[in-house]
């Protein structure tokens, strides 16, 4: 996914493996640990997964939205059963 400002993100507890680029791909994933930071540009593709449980901080300028290169992965847009 993509924002339209950059981004910040700080673990504060757990583990953080995050990668850049449009498709997801497991050989790009860098780890961050508990206070590890990262910072992404505006419109840069990424991806992340938290390991076990995790909690982030994120700062970015507003109003904060995310753009799915594909827009199959958005979960707002899954349908109900």
């Amino acid at each position: 996914h993509t924002h339209p400002t950059s981004e910040r993100l700080r673990v504060i507890d757990g583990t953080v493996r995050f990668g850049s680029g449009k498709q997801w791909d497991n050989g790009k994933l860098k780890t961050l640990a508990k206070d590890g930071e990262m910072s992404i540009g505006p419109q840069e593709p990424h991806f992340l997964r938290a390991k076990g449980r995790t909690m982030v901080e994120v700062q970015s300028s507003g109003p904060f939205q995310i753009t799915y290169v594909n827009a199959a992965d958005d979960p707002r847009k899954a349908t109900t059963q």
